[in-house]
């Protein structure tokens, strides 16, 4: 039976349902997390409609393809974007390696991933997945780090087409001044993690997990 699990924030899991749904959660609350656990070692199951913090994952191949594509986007340098959309029988359509990121006279970067075009008779797609860039950028003076938890504009209407979309790269934003460039010429560039920022249809931010995250609750 695939009942569906829950996990702490970390990916570990901490307990079920008891439901033959094949559904993932994400308790994203400490306390709840405990208390799930607690359930889980006296050998009962928990009622999802019961915690505030859950959230309910994609599919198993849409984390897994989200790590596709950010692994293809580390291996391409990091500056191009990449793509793919899962459809809803677990099938994957991914889509070209998009070109070299472009910036503006006024200094904005623009870095675009097209999504594959979808095949006939394709059915429902469950998820648009498309990757940030994972490397800073230089031009001259000004250096560009880029975010996955910053959708673009173009992303927001992307993202009308399908309730679930999810964006990898780098987690949480720079505060400016804080990516600066040495006297040697090297960046100064916080570190952030990799991972998945998932949002739905109207952009409204959902969940993020770091790459180790989504690794570990596939492995479970």
């Amino acid at each position: 039976m695939f009942v569906g699990d829950l996990y702490d924030i970390n990916g570990k899991k901490i307990g079920t349902d008891g439901i033959d749904d094949q559904k993932k959660y994400v308790v994203t609350d400490s306390k709840e997390a405990k208390a799930v656990s607690k359930t889980d070692k006296g050998g009962g199951n928990t009622d999802v409609s019961g915690l505030s913090s859950a959230v309910e994952l994609p599919s198993d191949a849409a984390l897994s393809e989200s790590l596709n594509v950010l692994n293809r986007t580390v291996a391409n340098g990091g500056l191009r974007e990449e793509s793919s959309i899962v459809l809803g029988n677990g099938q994957v359509v991914r889509g070209q390696t998009g070109p070299m990121p472009v910036v503006s006279a006024n200094g904005v970067q623009t870095a675009n991933a097209t999504l594959p075009s979808l095949p006939g008779g394709y059915g429902q797609a469950e998820a648009s997945i498309h990757s940030h860039p994972t490397t800073v950028q230089q031009v001259g003076s000004m250096i560009f780090p880029q975010s996955a938890s910053l959708p673009s504009n173009t992303d927001q209407n992307t993202f009308s087409q399908f309730g679930t979309n999810i964006i990898v790269g780098p987690l949480g934003t720079i505060q400016p001044g804080s990516a600066t460039i040495g006297t040697n010429g090297t960046l100064n560039i916080p570190n952030r993690p990799n991972g998945i920022a998932i949002y739905d249809r109207n952009t409204n931010p959902v969940i993020e997990l770091r790459s180790r995250t989504v690794i570990r609750i596939l492995r479970n």
